[in-house]
């Protein structure tokens, strides 16, 4: 995680959240209980004081053991002088939006002084973690539409590295045994940067090794982790991913191309957070909130990754708050594109509510003649974060069997600051167990 050129940075380093999947759901689920006080305090990095979000005077935050089946209920205090919230990444929270955590999508902000409670209902997780959301950084990018600053180091469980100064004594180590086997679970919890571990550069002294390389896993099929890929599907989307401009507004600087504000967008819909929360709006029926029409397809076709082809009228885009509405029980495919449009990146795509099966992927423009029939529909991995290849796209399937609103964006947060995001709104099916849970009473209010 890096730390950023700015002052009083506000962020909230999120943690694994460890489940011990070996306990099946009905064998000892319990009710685990935990208190998060959330404050600034001082923290010294880079030889440098540095004051930063902490939970119960811890940085990183707390670890929260639980096992498969257990409901977690959290009591968050802000102790700070910022709105907060708190996202449980990667874990589905089955008909339960109301404690997902992303602002203005499923929860107005905790405000400073204010208390809300979190009940995590753990599914088929196996190692997750938790996260509350930046503030300073960016404001500021959203403000002026430009990149945000350059972080001076990444972390290692709040630590930099020993390349970095002041912090030698400090790096964080592995004790480990010769001959042992060991499993590192690597969460990037970054906010705008991918990362990944070379291979040593050379041979290196006893005692002493590197992470090494990139994971492959090989998914398999088993009576733990069953693969069930939906073959029909109900609601085909092919989704462009794009960084845009907007025009800079009267007597501001902008820091974008020409000028111009920076954006983002899917399908050319720059993602707009509206003043109250979308699932409050929804549940309550409350109109002029959103609009129910988010796109299956862009606008126009073009050669998305032609990077020597990028003409400015191209470069613009438009601002709202369009969700997708799907039916409970849909099978959806939605194919992410990547564009040239101000040049092409990798992106990492995250929706929240949902475990999909990455059914393909590819460089080039997806060609939906040929690009299906390469898909792999017998053991694809099961993820909640794609990686979108630079210049390329991915395919990922899903059975909407889970109730509520549910956020879908880039992981990198800048991209979704600039609006490279959208909302899926699972209708109620028949069966009670299909039905959203009702609000909890303590929601906060815009």
């Amino acid at each position: 995680m890096g730390i950023a050129k700015i002052p009083a940075v506000i962020w909230l380093l999120g943690v694994v959240l460890a489940l011990r999947v070996s306990v099946s759901p009905a064998e000892g689920a319990k009710t685990r209980h935990h208190d998060f006080f959330i404050k600034e305090s001082n923290y010294t990095r880079l030889c440098k004081e540095r004051t930063v979000l902490t939970v119960n005077g811890q940085f990183p935050g707390p670890t929260i053991y639980a096992r498969k089946g257990d409901l977690v209920i959290v009591n968050v205090y802000n102790q700070g002088d910022k709105n907060i919230t708190i996202h449980w990444n990667g874990v589905d929270q089955p008909r339960n939006p109301w404690s997902d955590g992303p602002e203005y999508i499923t929860q107005c902000p905790i405000r400073p002084g204010g208390n809300f409670t979190y009940r995590v209902i753990l599914s088929e997780e196996d190692g997750e973690w938790w996260n509350a959301d930046v503030n300073h950084l960016l404001e500021e990018a959203e403000r002026i539409g430009s990149e945000i600053n350059i972080s001076d180091a990444n972390t290692i469980n709040g630590q930099p590295g020993d390349l970095f100064p002041c912090s030698k004594a400090g790096t964080y180590k592995i004790p480990v045994q010769h001959g042992k086997t060991y499993l590192l679970r690597i969460i990037n919890a970054g906010l705008s940067n991918d990362s990944r571990f070379p291979s040593p550069p050379a041979p290196m002294a006893a005692g002493t090794t590197w992470p090494r390389g990139r994971s492959r896993p090989t998914p398999t099929s088993s009576k733990d982790h069953p693969v069930d890929v939906p073959r029909q599907v109900d609601e085909h989307m092919l989704v462009t991913i794009a960084v845009n401009v907007l025009p800079c507004a009267p007597n501001e600087t902008c820091g974008g191309p020409d000028g111009n504000r920076q954006a983002a967008s899917l399908n050319n819909v720059s993602f707009v957070n509206p003043s109250v929360d979308i699932l409050g709006a929804y549940y309550r029926s409350v109109r002029g909130v959103f609009d129910a029409d988010f796109p299956n397809k862009p606008p126009f076709f073009f050669n998305f990754t032609d990077v020597d082809n990028d003409p400015v009228e191209r470069w613009a885009t438009k601002r709202g708050t369009k969700v997708k509405v799907v039916e409970y029980g849909a099978v959806v495919e939605v194919v992410f594109q990547d564009t040239s449009i101000l040049g092409a990146e990798n992106h990492p795509m995250h929706l929240h509510g949902f475990t999909f099966y990455v059914v393909g992927r590819g460089f080039g423009n997806f060609d939906e003649q040929k690009d299906p029939a390469t898909y792999n529909l017998v053991d694809p991995p099961h993820q909640n974060t794609v990686s979108v290849p630079k210049a390329g796209w991915a395919a990922i399937r899903f059975r909407a069997a889970n109730s509520g609103v549910w956020f879908m964006h880039c992981h990198f947060d800048r991209h979704v600051v600039w609006g490279m995001s959208t909302v899926f709104i699972v209708k109620d099916g028949k069966a009670p167990k299909a039905k959203m849970m009702p609000p909890p009473p303590n929601m906060p209010t815009c």
